[in-house]
């Protein structure tokens, strides 16, 4: 008779996927830029500039994504440094220049570069719906890690979208009532903002819900344009399918990580 070890088998792992979005990663190696510059750090100072207490399961989670996405590579002793594509994101203040870099920076992780091509570009991605059934039954991811990776290529495209959106902002004529004189544009960029600061686009109904998650770390739902029934529908089944299926994967995680902490000690 065969013992139970021999029939079991083993744990299929998910492939790997950035388990953040691109707005997040260019906010990430902002952080990394600001404390460290151009120079190798390691990887625990790295997690920490990023927001987290030290190097752990999610920390790492993070620093892989920036890795998935090119803008973060290894060096020497276990370091990690900024590529040269993150360094030209950075110093890049033209969209036009930014967008291209960005859109490089999406198709790196080969699970998304993979899926854009399935379906014959960014623009023609299906439902979640579809994209779950894709990579739960055709490419053996689990549901939840699915939903995560579903929930960072949105995020990915949503912001590239509206980079692609600044950029094609006509440069009003020297002549015209919206041309700002250079000497007037840095006047008022002087003015700094401050972080948590709101900028909005005037012609745009918006609405933004802040939630305060500790004393560094935040979250906000941004709904964008007038919300009619429909829309809080689908916003509601959006919410349902994807984001809290996401979080509980994350909730899972972390009180396993803080289970192994307190074995350790």
């Amino acid at each position: 008779m065969s013992s139970p070890e021999a029939n079991s088998s083993p744990v299929q792992r998910s492939p790997r996927f950035p388990s953040f979005g691109l707005d997040w990663a260019v906010e990430g190696i902002k952080k990394l830029h600001e404390q460290d510059g151009k120079a190798p750090v390691d990887r625990d100072a790295a997690a920490r500039h990023l927001g987290y207490k030290g190097l752990n399961g999610a920390s790492s989670r993070a620093i892989a994504s920036l890795i998935y996405y090119d803008l973060v590579e290894g060096a020497s002793q276990g370091r990690i440094r900024l590529t040269e594509r993150a360094l030209r994101v950075l110093y890049s203040g033209d969209p036009n220049e930014k967008l291209p870099l960005l859109q490089e920076a999406l198709t790196s992780p080969k699970i998304f570069d993979e899926l854009v091509s399935h379906y014959g570009g960014i623009a023609s991605l299906p439902s979640d719906v579809t994209l779950l059934k894709e990579l739960v039954i055709r490419r053996k991811f689990s549901d939840g890690a699915a939903r995560e990776c579903i929930l960072a290529l949105r995020q990915s495209v949503l912001y590239l979208k509206s980079l692609s959106e600044a950029s094609e902002k006509p440069t009003p004529p020297i002549n015209s009532p919206e041309f700002v004189k250079p000497e007037v544009m840095e006047a008022e960029s002087s003015k700094a903002l401050k972080i948590g600061d709101e900028v909005r686009d005037p012609t745009i109904a918006s609405e933004v819900i802040p939630a305060r998650l500790s004393s560094r770390t935040r979250a906000e739902l941004h709904i964008m344009g007038p919300l009619d029934l429909r829309s809080a529908k689908k916003l509601k089944s959006w919410m349902d399918n994807v984001v809290k299926p996401w979080v509980d994967h994350m909730l899972d995680e972390l009180e396993d990580e803080e289970l192994n902490e307190a074995e350790k000690a």
